[in-house]
């Protein structure tokens, strides 16, 4: 991702649309609920992309009161040679209820503080997404997202907007909790490293709960992803080129929270 750069006639906008959405939600979110944890994942595979090739710790604190929440959001690897994929996102939405199926709209600020990487406050070092997600009833409980980066450029410096789509369906399998998602790119994008429009992220997974107490147990997943866009030149023996598509995770992860 390095090689996007903040388009400048976004920035006043998505600050402004930023500060207005949290201040938005403060006053409710004094006397709320607040939610403090973390993730320990075997591999930070985010959209079918492997970030840091390594283990990570992914630590949350958000605030919450009615359809309004504010959060901050981590991943750092634990392995020094993973530190560049290491990530720190401010994020805001609100849910509206729609009876049992609900939308809610999103805003998030990427930052990614590698270690020789740029600062917090470079004006060229945040990315933000817009998003919109809805989830259908208990009945058929589909969830659909669109993400939408709102300050992406291409090699030339001409804006982009990569987005990206996602449908993820739950489901259960005796009394183990499983998830089925496919997720794209509708576009070429430098954001995503695709050449054209395909799917990134085709997973399924399974969730459980390892009882620790009576009243205390750790929620553990599960999932296998396939990427299908990822393309690597491989040079073979008689010095001709071939692509190969396609990579493969399976990623184990426990969550600890209050």
């Amino acid at each position: 991702m390095d090689s996007i750069q903040a388009s400048p006639k976004y920035r006043g906008f998505i600050a402004a649309a930023a500060v207005a959405l949290l201040l938005a939600t403060a006053p409710a979110a004094r006397a709320q609920d607040v939610s403090i944890g973390t993730d320990v994942v075997s591999r930070y595979v985010w959209r079918g992309f492997d970030f840091g090739e390594s283990a990570a710790m992914q630590p949350a604190l958000a605030i919450s009161s009615g359809g309004f929440q504010i959060g901050v959001w981590g991943s750092y690897s634990l392995g020094a040679d993973g530190a560049d994929a290491n990530q720190n996102d401010i994020w805001a939405s609100y849910h509206i209820e729609l009876g049992d199926a609900g939308i809610t709209i999103g805003m998030r600020d990427y930052y990614f503080p590698a270690p020789d990487g740029p600062m917090f406050f470079d004006s060229d070092s945040h990315y933000y997404e817009a998003s919109v997600g809805f989830k259908l009833g208990e009945a058929f409980p589909l969830s659909l997202y669109g993400g939408f980066i709102l300050n992406g450029e291409d090699a030339e410096g001409a804006s982009q907007t990569p987005t990206y789509l996602e449908a993820s369906l739950p489901f259960y399998l005796g009394d183990t909790e499983m998830s089925a998602t496919v997720g794209m790119v509708a576009q070429p994008s430098d954001f995503y490293k695709t050449d054209e429009a395909g799917l990134v992220n085709i997973s399924i997974g399974a969730s459980r709960e390892i009882p620790v107490t009576g009243s205390f147990s750790i929620p553990i997943s599960v999932a296998y992803i396939l990427n299908p866009s990822i393309e690597t030149k491989v040079m073979m023996d008689d010095d001709t080129t071939k692509y190969l598509r396609g990579r493969s995770y399976l990623v184990f992860k426990m969550s600890i929270s209050n």
